[in-house]
C-alpha cells in the first residue's frame, strides 16, 4: 500500500493585490509529494497515473462529497519524489460536482485524495485512495478575499463565492498564467532528475554544472567554450575554430581542428615527445677493429630513426680497397626489435676515440618511414 509523505502545494494563483474587473485566475495549483511505502522506503523511480481529487469530507466517498478531480501521468524520481500541475486538463475519473478547479472551494472544508492507478509495472489491478486525505487550508493572502465573487478595487471582501486554495504558499506576486502546462515545461529546482521537452536558454548569466554533463546529441556553443577541468569526448570531436583547455584535453574518438590547434605546453604520445634527440659514445675503436653494434633501445614498432651527427678523434690510413669507415642505423639489427647502430672501421694507423653519434627518433604517428624498399636514382652529368 502507498501512502504519501513530506506533502507541499502551492497555489500559482495568488495574488498580493486585488484582481479588477476582467482579470482572471490562472487555473492550476503546483503539487510537489513524496511517494513511500506503509514502511517509509521511497517507492521506485518511473512513470505513474494518480487520480487528484477533492472533497467536501475527510472520509466520505458519496456523490455528494466529490467536489473536482483530474487524472495526470507524471514521473517520479530519485527518493520518491514528484512534481505536478493540477490543471482542468486530464481525464476525469467519476462525476464531480464542479468542473474548474477554480470553483471547487467555495465550500469551508476541502481534502485531497490522490489514488495510483499506475505504477512502473504497469496498471494498478484494484486501485486505493491513500490514506489519510490532506486537508487544504487557506492561503494568507487569500485569507483577505473572504466573501467576494467580484471586486474592482476591493479592501476586504466577506462571503468569496469562488477563491482557489493552497496548503502552504507564502506570496506570489505578479504571477502569469500557467494553464496547459505540464512538468516537461518548466525548469525545477534542486532535483535529482528532470528531462526537458524544449530549449533551455541562458542569457546574461552563468549555467555552473558540478555533476558529469551527458550529450547524446550535438553540441553547439556560439560562444567560447573554457573548460577549466578535463574534457573527455569519447565519440568525434570537431572543432571549427580553436580549442582552448587550460587542463587535460582528452579524445578517445578522432580530433578534427578545422580553423587550427594551438599547443601553449609541449605536445605529448602519451608520456613520451613525439621527436627525441639523443647523444650516443660509442667506445674507442683500436686500431684494426671489426664491425661491431650498438643498441639504442628505441622500438622499431614505435620509432622511425635517423642519423643527424657524427664525431670521432683519429688518424686515417687511406691505402688498400677495402671500407675505410662504415655507419648506419638498422632496424632490428642483429636480430633485435629496435634500432642498432653498425659502426666498422678498417685501414687506420692510429685508434680512433672521442666517438659520438646524434640519432633522431620520430615517432611513426608523424612519419612515412619506407627504408625497406629501396629507391634508385640515376646519375646526373653537370
Amino acid at each position: 500500500m502507498f501512502w504519501v509523505a513530506a506533502l507541499a502545494l502551492g497555489l500559482l494563483a495568488a495574488a498580493a493585490v486585488p484582481l479588477i474587473a476582467g482579470e482572471t485566475v490562472p487555473a492550476a495549483i503546483n503539487y510537489q509529494g513524496k511517494l513511500t511505502d506503509n514502511l517509509g522506503n521511497a517507492v521506485k523511480s518511473g512513470y505513474y497515473e494518480i487520480q487528484f481529487r477533492i472533497w467536501n469530507d475527510a472520509t466520505k466517498n458519496e456523490t455528494a462529497n466529490y467536489i473536482w478531480g483530474r487524472t495526470f501521468p507524471l514521473h517520479v524520481v530519485t527518493n520518491g519524489m514528484f512534481n505536478v500541475l493540477l490543471t482542468n486538463d486530464g481525464d476525469v475519473p467519476g462525476s464531480p460536482a464542479v468542473n474548474s478547479i477554480l470553483e471547487a472551494f467555495a465550500g469551508t472544508d476541502r481534502y485531497l485524495g490522490l489514488t495510483i492507478t499506475r505504477n512502473p509495472d504497469g496498471a494498478v489491478t484494484s486501485p486505493v485512495e491513500i490514506s489519510p486525505r490532506q486537508k487544504l487550508a487557506t492561503a494568507p493572502y487569500a485569507i483577505h478575499a473572504h466573501q467576494a465573487t467580484w471586486a474592482d478595487h476591493a479592501t476586504t471582501a466577506d462571503n468569496a463565492t469562488q477563491a482557489a486554495s493552497a496548503s502552504s504558499a507564502l506570496k506570489a506576486d505578479n504571477a502569469t498564467k500557467f494553464d496547459n502546462m505540464s512538468t516537461s515545461d518548466f525548469l525545477m529546482v534542486k532535483q535529482t532528475s528532470q528531462t526537458l521537452a524544449g530549449s533551455l536558454t541562458i542569457t546574461n548569466g552563468a549555467l555552473t554544472v558540478r555533476g558529469q554533463t551527458t550529450v547524446s546529441d550535438t553540441f553547439h556553443a556560439a560562444a567560447a567554450s573554457v573548460f577549466d577541468g578535463s574534457m573527455i569526448a569519447n565519440g568525434s570531436l570537431s572543432v571549427a575554430g580553436n580549442v582552448l583547455g587550460s587542463s587535460q584535453v582528452t579524445a578517445t574518438g578522432m580530433l578534427n581542428a578545422n580553423g587550427g590547434l594551438k599547443v601553449t605546453g609541449n605536445v605529448r604520445f602519451g608520456t613520451d615527445a613525439p621527436i627525441i634527440i639523443r647523444r650516443f659514445h660509442l667506445e674507442d675503436q683500436p686500431s684494426g677493429a671489426i664491425e661491431k653494434w650498438y643498441n639504442t633501445g628505441y622500438s622499431t614498432t614505435t620509432w622511425s630513426a635517423v642519423l643527424v651527427g657524427f664525431n670521432c678523434t683519429g688518424d686515417y690510413w687511406e691505402s688498400g680497397t677495402s671500407s675505410l669507415l662504415q655507419m648506419m642505423l638498422y632496424p632490428n639489427g642483429s636480430g633485435g626489435t629496435t634500432w642498432r647502430i653498425l659502426y666498422t672501421v678498417r685501414h687506420h694507423s692510429d685508434p680512433l676515440s672521442a666517438i659520438y653519434v646524434d640519432v633522431m627518433f620520430i615517432r611513426k604517428e608523424l612519419t612515412a618511414d619506407d627504408r625497406p624498399t629501396l629507391h634508385y636514382l640515376p646519375m646526373e652529368n653537370p
